[in-house]
């Protein structure tokens, strides 16, 4: 063969080689259809919250709950014990906001705690609106009145001042119908009780925001936290955990509402629920709208 042929072989077989390994370029159409979707708004809405994995601080708590409730969280003139019980068993019954409408009607519409007591049990009714039972709660808040009139032969709560913690507990087993966290929060008053009280679906809240884990006991993990509170913020922090709890983050995980949650940008429990958990969860949602 001759040379000038070779030459032309090793040519021909080189470009055809150059042309194989080259990679093809994509044009500008090819690029679009092959280039993913961005998300739009509508379905970024739908995305499940960032969690920032790191347990919730208590400050941040505070500031996000105390901006959620915003004047739902000012507590209404607590003046003594008896105040602050009959308050928080309102509490237990309605929403936060509901019952401190209830309670200022209470100290506006009635002389005082005594003509509660004796007042028909229609007219205390009546201002109860936003609870479940209004004749039940109605009657729970006279029957426990005349109790103490009959035991004490005033209508107050003063004295538990001068009782130890075990006495003050031996009294309200007595007279049942107060949440244990109701009880701490009146002991954390009188005896500087050093906890947050919170009830157990209470807990389980923290827990789902990094703050304590369920191998601590419920004491400790109220010890600890009250170790982060600011003085004179127990109260209001205990109920807006607890309004929190019963309403948007509920035990039953079918009932989460962390879409309308405060606290979803840094709360790492999001990232732990399930799709199917959270269109059970979104369903309910719609329901209770």
């Amino acid at each position: 063969m001759p040379a000038s042929s070779k030459k032309k072989t090793s040519k021909s077989s080189a470009k055809k080689t150059t042309k194989k390994a080259a990679p093809k370029k994509k044009t500008a159409s090819a690029a679009a259809k092959t280039a993913k979707p961005a998300k739009t708004a509508k379905t970024a809405a739908k995305a499940a919250p960032k969690a920032s994995g790191k347990p919730i601080r208590v400050d941040y708590l505070l500031e996000k709950l105390g901006e959620e409730h915003g004047d739902d969280q000012t507590l209404p003139p607590i003046a003594d014990n008896l105040d602050l019980m009959l308050f928080l068993r309102l509490c237990q019954d309605m929403r936060l906001a509901d019952a401190k409408k209830a309670f200022l009607a209470l100290r506006t519409q009635f002389v005082d705690w005594n003509e509660v007591r004796i007042s028909p049990v229609d007219e205390v009714r009546e201002v109860l609106k936003g609870a479940p039972d209004t004749d039940a709660l109605a009657r729970f808040l006279q029957g426990f009145l005349m109790s103490l009139f009959l035991e004490q032969h005033h209508v107050g709560l003063e004295f538990v001042r001068d009782k130890t913690n075990a006495e003050i507990k031996a009294f309200f087993k007595k007279h049942p119908g107060f949440a244990d966290s109701s009880l701490g929060l009146l002991l954390e008053r009188v005896n500087d009780y050093p906890v947050v009280p919170l009830e157990a679906y209470a807990m389980t809240f923290l827990e789902r925001v990094g703050l304590g884990t369920s191998e601590a006991t419920a004491l400790s993990r109220q010890k600890d936290l009250y170790e982060h509170v600011p003085k004179g913020q127990v109260l209001g922090l205990s109920l807006l955990i607890h309004e929190q709890a019963r309403y948007t983050c509920p035990t039953a995980e079918e009932k989460l509402d962390c879409p309308d949650c405060p606290l979803k940008r840094g709360c790492p429990f999001p990232a732990k629920v399930t799709p199917r958990q959270r269109a059970a969860a979104l369903k309910n949602v719609k329901k209770s709208k």
